[in-house]
């Protein structure tokens, strides 16, 4: 299956340190990830190291679908995930 690389850049006016962990620490994903605040009864489960590169979570829900996201880059400058999702339509 070919890679799909999605990029997007906004400038926020917030010191990095603030915004940086609601970024590479997925347990606060729920509170503003526009995908999970539609089911807030999804089913999620994190693994790994809270922001550490390899961390990560799945959800499974009947209205967001079922996928994962893995931390795949962090640092300051560059954050990198890996997304797969499983449903509706599986994409690896």
């Amino acid at each position: 299956m070919p890679t799909i690389n999605v990029s997007r850049q906004i400038e926020i006016d917030v010191p990095i340190n603030t915004v940086y962990p609601l970024i590479t620490e997925f347990k606060h994903w729920p509170s503003w990830s526009p995908w999970l605040c539609q089911e807030r009864e999804a089913r999620i489960e994190y693994h790994g190291q809270d922001g550490e590169v390899g961390s990560g979570y799945s959800w499974s829900g009947t209205r967001i679908g079922a996928g994962s996201m893995q931390l795949s880059k962090a640092s300051q400058e560059h954050i990198a995930c890996d997304l797969s999702f499983l449903k509706p339509f599986k994409r690896v």
